[in-house]
C-alpha cells in the first residue's frame, strides 16, 4: 500500500537496496519491494526482507 502512495517520484531504474533472500519474494512484488527501500520506508533485518 505504501509504495502505491509513492507514485510522484518513481523509483530509479535499477534496485539500489538489495536483500539477500529476494528470491523468496513473489515476482510482483520486486518493484514495491524496491522502491520502499529506496526512500528507507523499510530497511529489512540482516541484509534480509524476510517476507
Amino acid at each position: 500500500m505504501r509504495s502505491r502512495l509513492m507514485t510522484s517520484t518513481p523509483a530509479t531504474s535499477a534496485c539500489t537496496r538489495a536483500y539477500t533472500d529476494d528470491s523468496d519474494s513473489a515476482s510482483w512484488t520486486s518493484s514495491a519491494v524496491c522502491k520502499a527501500g529506496q526512500k528507507d520506508l523499510m530497511m529489512g533485518s540482516d541484509g534480509q526482507f524476510s517476507p
